[in-house]
């Protein structure tokens, strides 16, 4: 890991952005392959982080105990955008929710 690996790595542990920093590497290959611009690069990551707030959402709302889920930190974010189960109905994913408190 190179120095801007850590400072990437550190400022999403301090914005909370966990997938980001998980997938922003796989991210910017697949960038780089496909010839993406900047801004697909970013809106990739900004969906992966969404993604995995939303998953994490709808896995405590199916929990035995929500708030315990939430609690604990259950980790998603080590799920890459293309392993990740498509748990998701279209109602829920329309659906106006608050994902920055997960």
């Amino acid at each position: 890991m190179n120095i801007q690996d850590e400072r990437i790595q550190s400022a999403c542990e301090r914005l909370t952005l966990k997938a980001v920093a998980d997938q922003y590497a796989v991210l910017a290959q697949e960038a780089v392959q496909d010839d993406h611009s900047f801004s697909d690069y970013l809106e990739h990551c900004l969906k992966a982080e969404l993604d995995a707030r939303r998953l994490r959402f709808v896995l405590a709302q199916y929990s035995p105990n929500p708030l315990q889920f939430l609690l604990t930190g259950a980790d998603v974010g080590n799920f890459s955008h293309t392993q990740r189960p498509n748990v998701l109905t279209p109602d829920i994913e329309n659906q106006k929710t608050d994902l920055y408190c997960c």
